[in-house]
């Protein structure tokens, strides 16, 4: 098993593992290089020559690694998503490659198609004019998705989605130890009779500025569909609502986590006014949803705590997060809980 962090690794193991599917003449275009803007994978930028290269193989390529070998089964339910939405005319990528076990890695692995341009915050950032622009165009993509027909998706569905969401935020309590979480969490259990009864859509649940690409022609493409389900089209909503909220966390520059944290009321609601047009809310829905994220960022920020008190590797994203960022989420969630009644 590899270090998925070390840049020397995975050229190594990446090059064995190209070699072995299309034979020893194949060699690096451009070397693997680390994108570095995962929360819980890590990914390279790449490309390859050779010919016995298939042609989807003849581009500028992304490979993600998935850091342990459990993640077997995210890395493959996220590839059939990312197909069936393809095969949909949405535009998604459509993965070239899904290892379990590369024999090279030692890990999961997946392989598609790198986008060519940026991501929807790199444009809002280094043009802020644009921003209402590019929200509400990735409002219309959101609503587009919600809009898709179900029948044929891999994706099941045996519960509704706020009790799935619940099981998953008892486990990372228990996980991280997070015991001062019970408070919140019984808020939770005992709202969730709002949302309890749902329509079914497709929902990609890590909808933000961060994994919208704009293309260099002006298209747009969704990427990082690890958290996709069917359920309510409110909860996907309010995850975006809340992460745009968050969405300094992102930041690369302090400069940016200024601008950011100082307009995001705005870029909120560039957003979720044309969402709303496209597809009207129910705010109460909508309400529980954002609590609940917000509970949800939470949690995950007193994992990124705990890995960090054991010493423990973590993902570039994970390592950027400001200081004092636990306490502003643990904050608002109360605020958010307090308000809703």
């Amino acid at each position: 098993m590899i270090d998925p962090a070390a840049v020397a690794d995975v050229h190594d193991a990446l090059l064995a593992y190209v070699r072995h599917r299309f034979g020893p003449a194949v060699d690096f275009d451009e070397p693997p290089a680390a994108l570095g803007r995962g929360f819980d994978t890590y990914i390279y930028t790449f490309s390859v020559r050779g010919d016995a290269l298939e042609q989807e193989w003849r581009q500028p390529l992304v490979l993600r690694v998935y850091p342990n070998a459990e993640q077997l089964e995210k890395a493959e339910r996220e590839a059939s998503i990312q197909t069936f939405a393809t095969t949909l005319a949405y535009p998604a990528l459509r993965p070239l490659a899904i290892e379990g076990h590369a024999s090279s890695f030692g890990l999961p692995i997946m392989v598609m198609r790198r986008v060519a341009g940026g991501t929807l915050l790199q444009g809002i950032t280094s043009k802020p004019w644009r921003a209402k622009g590019l929200l509400s165009r990735m409002a219309d993509l959101h609503a587009d998705l919600h809009a898709l027909p179900t029948d044929g998706c891999p994706l099941p569905y045996e519960s509704p989605l706020v009790e799935r969401k619940l099981t998953e935020l008892r486990d990372l309590i228990e996980e991280h130890g997070a015991t001062h979480m019970e408070d919140g969490y019984r808020w939770l259990d005992e709202h969730k009779a709002v949302v309890a009864t749902e329509d079914i859509v497709l929902c990609h649940l890590d909808f933000h500025p961060l994994n919208v690409m704009e293309e260099a022609g002006g298209a747009m493409t969704v990427i990082d569909w690890s958290d996709a389900a069917l359920g309510d089209r409110h909860c996907d909503v309010a995850r975006t609502v809340a992460l745009i909220w968050f969405s300094q966390v992102a930041a690369t520059s302090a400069v940016e986590r200024t601008l950011l944290k100082l307009t995001r009321n705005y870029l909120r609601g560039c957003y979720f006014n044309r969402y709303n047009e496209r597809m009207p809310v129910d705010h109460q829905r909508l309400a529980y949803w954002e609590t609940l994220h917000t509970f949800w960022g939470w949690a995950q920020l007193e994992g990124v705590a705990a890995r960090s008190a054991r010493g423990e590797k973590q993902t570039e994203m994970a390592e950027q997060i400001p200081a004092g960022t636990l306490g502003v989420a643990r904050d608002r969630f109360w605020k958010l809980a307090t308000a809703f009644g």
